[in-house]
């Protein structure tokens, strides 16, 4: 009697996908607050599991005789492409200060300025600039003569300024402006979010959710370099309402 010979469909993976990412605050993700994080060329997630063991105290030989399962762990690894506002002040736990755009009537330069020296203006994106020294009758700087700028950066380079009177005084308009003060946030923790697509199953869904992470400031942030530039997060999955992830084939 000949068997049959049931055919093998194999199960293959290659991935895409959109990752997302939510606050987690008081307990509670902030699904409203959903986004995704654009270009993501490398996504991984690794498991571990600390274990122990038993030792028995009657054979004479101090077996091993049962394992002990101390830690169980999720962790994850992305590389984001796209430099957001969001994104870098995820990546370096950073808060975030609105500049408006506002005008500057007098900004004093430090008193021991000379010919050579840098003054560098308490904002960027500036226009309209006029300098002055500080005699009784103050002469308004030339620029080219006696000072060049930089309005983009507000770097002011002084020329020859041996026959004015310091300390010098600015007057300009400067543009809004977004700071981000690294290193000073403390999240809660990370709702991420993988919407992905298996390229060799016809595209099948599949989905990958870690309810809860602490994710760690990027370690390097390379900013001269001649291919497109990214960055790492990196952290560990945290437990959440009994949860740590969950993996979905749709």
């Amino acid at each position: 009697m000949t068997g049959r010979t049931t055919e093998h469909i194999p199960s293959y993976y290659s991935g895409q996908g959109k990752l997302r990412i939510a606050p987690v605050k008081g307990g509670v993700i902030q699904f409203k607050d959903l986004r995704w994080v654009g270009n993501v060329p490398e996504l991984s997630i690794d498991t571990e599991i600390e274990v122990g063991f038993h030792k028995e105290s009657w054979s004479g030989m101090r077996a091993k005789d049962a394992p002990l399962k101390k830690e169980k762990s999720v962790k994850f690894k992305a590389k984001l492409e796209e430099f957001t506002q969001e994104n870098i002040a995820l990546a370096f736990h950073a808060a975030a200060t609105e500049i408006q755009a506002g005008t500057v009537s007098e900004e004093i330069a430090p008193a021991d300025l000379t010919s050579g020296n840098t003054w560098l203006l308490a904002h960027r994106n500036v226009n309209t600039v006029v300098i002055t020294d500080s005699a009784t009758a103050p002469v308004t700087l030339e620029a080219g003569k006696h000072y060049q700028i930089d309005e983009l950066f507000g770097r002011v380079e002084l020329l020859d300024i041996k026959t004015l009177k310091p300390p010098f005084k600015a007057a300009y308009k400067h543009e809004a402006a977004t700071r981000l003060n690294a290193m000073t946030e403390n999240f809660e923790g990370w709702y991420l979010r993988f919407e992905g697509l298996n390229t060799v199953a016809d595209n099948r869904p599949v989905l990958v959710e870690i309810f809860k992470s602490d994710i760690s400031p990027t370690k390097t942030l390379e900013l001269i370099n001649d291919e497109l530039g990214s960055f790492d997060l990196e952290g560990e999955a945290l437990l959440h309402n009994g949860k740590l992830t969950n993996i979905e084939l749709l």
